[in-house]
């Protein structure tokens, strides 16, 4: 059986982001998934933002999927196909996690979320 094409991956990546509890859109035609983060505001008291939307093109998750699915190996999640995929997705939405719902200023990694796409602060 021929390995599913990264079109099929980044549209079931869509399917499974829209099964969470806190995402409130999800746009495949543009590649978006709004979130509704679980904080109102940041440790220093700046309101944070009702709805964050997150931008995950074709291309950017063909970029990390290497690192993606090694991730998932390490976690010895690859016992059949599908759970390394699942793997994967799950990687990036602890990632997506963090990154949306952290408090501090900047976010994770020295990296805020501003105008649509992370930005080194």
């Amino acid at each position: 059986m021929a390995e599913p094409s990264f079109r099929s991956i980044h549209r079931e990546l869509f399917i499974w982001f829209a099964a969470r509890s806190d995402v409130v859109a999800v746009q495949y035609s543009d590649s978006t998934i709004t979130v509704a983060p679980k904080h109102r505001m940041t440790e220093q008291g700046s309101d944070w933002p009702l709805t964050v939307t997150v931008r995950i093109t074709e291309a950017e998750l063909r970029d990390a999927w290497p690192e993606l699915t090694q991730g998932a190996r390490l976690l010895e999640l690859n016992r059949n196909r599908d759970l390394s995929e699942l793997g994967a997705f799950s990687l990036l939405s602890v990632h997506l996690d963090e990154a949306i719902n952290s408090m501090r200023e900047p976010g994770p990694n020295g990296y805020a979320y501003r105008d649509g796409s992370f930005q080194a602060a």
